[in-house]
């Protein structure tokens, strides 16, 4: 398997640690538990320049990340043109569907090769 492809799973698999608190266009604030905070530092442990990846997310502009005793939240800048809301739901959204995952993973992959998902929008 392909580095970018382990790391696809790997950022589906921290996004799934997380749920939708607030949104407006633009901006998505996500919340991690305090229960899920040990195996999403596990996770972010394992990839190499977290900050370098993040930052080389098609749509995303900026992440303001805060951790305090009842959880941890991340308030995301992104382009909704380019990385749109409904992904976001998606990709937050709990489920073992290994179906729905291959879609969402196809649709990280657009950003990606460039193909984006205005066409979804």
């Amino acid at each position: 398997m392909k580095e970018n492809e382990q790391l696809l799973r790997k950022v589906i698999g921290m996004f799934r640690l997380c749920r939708i608190q607030g949104h407006v266009p633009g901006q998505v604030t996500l919340k991690v538990s305090a229960l899920s905070l040990p195996r999403l530092a596990a996770m972010i442990g394992g990839i190499d320049d977290i900050e370098g990846k993040i930052k080389q997310i098609p749509g995303i502009m900026n992440y303001e990340p805060n951790i305090g005793w009842r959880g941890a939240s991340v308030v995301v800048t992104y382009d909704p043109s380019v990385f749109p809301y409904e992904l976001w739901q998606d990709l937050c959204s709990p489920g073992d569907d290994p179906a729905f995952e291959l879609s969402v993973m196809e649709r990280i992959r657009a950003l990606y090769d460039g193909r984006g998902t205005r066409a979804e929008s």
